[in-house]
């Protein structure tokens, strides 16, 4: 077993976050379905995956995390709102598969995402943080920023840094 794989093989909740569908190439969305894939084949049966379910890395995470595992999912605003805001929207049909394998919880019930809250929700709820991202600080509640607040709590991240078009294991 890798060391990649040994994050997932314990008890716990990890959440995913990562870039979303507009900054992944399909190519590079393929190779992240197989990476996710084999780090996963090792979890814990009492492992759970927590997703927010953006298009990109959190789908493809959520996607590929095993059937006989829990999944749990974080939304900002209600299902529909949420939905319509997914891009591409091809995505909108893997998303509703995903919200139907694990009733999600909602954050807030409000018009508009407010993604510092959901960063915070996303730890609060989880012991382990798996990124995938290009390692750039980015903006409230965006990936560097969930990143950064993981490593303040002293919790274990697991970084898989996405450049341009590949993978590369970083020591978080």
């Amino acid at each position: 077993m890798t060391r990649m794989q040994a994050f997932f093989a314990k008890p716990g909740t990890v959440a995913v976050t990562g870039h979303r569908a507009n900054r992944i190439t399909a190519v590079a969305e393929a190779q992240l379905a197989q990476i996710c894939a084999g780090l996963f084949k090792a979890a814990h049966r009492e492992c759970a995956l927590l997703s927010c379910l953006a298009s990109g890395a959190d789908t493809v995470a959520a996607e590929t995390w095993p059937e006989a595992h829990e999944l749990r999912t974080l939304l900002p605003v209600p299902v529909a709102d949420w939905r319509s805001l997914i891009r591409p929207e091809m995505a909108v049909s893997r998303f509703d598969h995903l919200v139907n394998r694990a009733a999600p919880e909602i954050l807030c019930h409000g018009a508009a995402p407010d993604y510092a809250a959901l960063a915070d929700a996303l730890l609060d709820r989880s012991d382990r943080l798996f990124a995938i991202w290009d390692g750039a600080t980015g903006r409230p509640g965006g990936t560097g920023s969930v990143v950064g607040k993981a490593r303040a709590r002293g919790m274990p991240v697991l970084h898989l840094r996405f450049i341009e078009t590949d993978f590369v294991w970083e020591h978080a």
